[in-house]
């Protein structure tokens, strides 16, 4: 069961590559024309950094099959330099790169920015009332927790909201602009994000009715800004294939309408290293 789950990521991670890859023989088509292409693909190569640890277990290190996965894609024109190619789950565009060559990229960038803190600052002074010297939350000059000498407040009466209760220890909650949030606590953005990034890259040669090719998903992920946590790591790593594949003449297309399969998922990190 470990091989046929092995075969399954590789055919999703290798026909999205390869949607953009056989656009390259738009040379051949008008605007508006169509092909189809029937693709083999290699087994995927992933590199060690896309494992726990930057190390490949040897139980997939030694695994191997002679299998390849099989892709049918859909190429059309739009207009002269509007070449696209849909694989079922995304629909990528490319463009010539020399006689018989092409080169197609592609990005998709994912940011994930983290739930930031909160604290008490009744005063909205930027200090944490655990922490500040003076809070006058009412603006009136008198510190709403100092006491004089004889034990009473030095400010009688603390209201901002307008209820009629005192702010200190009568009004379970202030809430002057009544969004249904106590005023003293105060939301902290986090000062840091995490991008993950997967960079495509695919290198298409034509012969005639014959198409091969390379094609690479490179991945990072980073995080941005500061106060980071001590314990990410940024990490990369990629996955690479090659494949073959011919023209079929007078294929019969068949699309679903109003189908919305989205982008492709990314492979797994469950594909031998060859």
């Amino acid at each position: 069961m470990k091989h046929a789950h092995r075969i399954k990521i590789l055919s999703s991670f290798a026909l999205a590559m390869l949607g953009a890859a056989a656009t390259g023989c738009s040379t051949e088509m008008g605007d508006g024309d169509y092909e189809v292409f029937r693709i083999a693909f290699d087994s995927e190569r992933v590199d060690a950094g896309c494992y726990v640890n930057g190390e490949i277990p040897d139980s997939i290190r030694e695994d191997s099959t002679t299998l390849k996965s099989a892709g049918t894609v859909i190429m059309y024109l739009t207009g002269p330099d509007e070449v696209y190619l849909d694989t079922g789950s995304m629909v990528l565009a490319g463009e010539p790169d020399g006689e018989l060559a092409y080169e197609f990229e592609g990005e998709v960038v994912d940011v994930d920015i983290p739930a930031g803190s909160t604290m008490i600052d009744a005063d909205r002074d930027g200090i944490d009332d655990f922490e500040d010297p003076s809070i006058d939350s009412d603006q009136d000059g008198l510190d709403d927790d100092e006491f004089d000498g004889f034990g009473d407040r030095v400010d009688p009466f603390v209201d901002v909201d307008g209820d009629g209760l005192d702010d200190r220890d009568q009004d379970d909650i202030v809430d002057a602009d009544n969004d249904g949030i106590d005023d003293s606590i105060v939301e902290i953005p986090a000062t840091y994000r995490f991008r993950t990034v997967r960079d495509y890259k695919i290198e298409l040669f034509i012969d005639g009715d014959v198409v091969t090719g390379e094609t690479r998903v490179a991945y990072r992920n980073v995080c941005e800004g500061t106060e980071c946590p001590v314990s990410f790591e940024a990490t990369t790593c990629s996955v690479d294939n090659t494949f073959s594949g011919v023209r079929i003449e007078d294929a019969q297309v068949d699309v679903a309408l109003g189908a919305n399969p989205g982008e492709a998922p990314a492979p797994g990190a469950s594909a031998a290293e060859d």
